[in-house]
């Protein structure tokens, strides 16, 4: 699910989406209250919709490793726009599919 979500961020279509996350998170983090406020609820909401969608084994805090797959996701495609042999790299360790 990791690498199949970082290669649609990076299509065409996922693209212009990626962006715009990219641009709402930086800015958040550049301390806009504003844009902290919808960065974490874009956060929040595409990491309950991995806790739902996606069967952990037991002994597995869904939460938590829903979130280290959103991070993972969130850094390849970051990589991909800014050191894409890093992103590469990275997308070796994950599955495609």
């Amino acid at each position: 699910m990791v690498g199949h979500t970082a290669n649609a961020m990076m299509s065409a279509k996922g693209r212009p989406y990626l962006q715009l996350w990219l641009e709402i998170a930086a800015r958040a983090g550049r301390g806009d209250p504003v844009f902290q406020d919808i960065a974490v609820t874009i956060g929040e909401f595409w990491n309950d919709w991995i806790v739902r969608s996606v069967h952990f084994p037991a002994g597995v805090t869904p939460r938590s490793a829903a979130a280290m797959m959103l991070a993972t996701v969130n850094g390849i495609t970051l990589l991909d726009l800014s050191a894409p042999a890093v992103a590469e790299a990275a997308r070796t360790r994950v599955q495609a599919a």
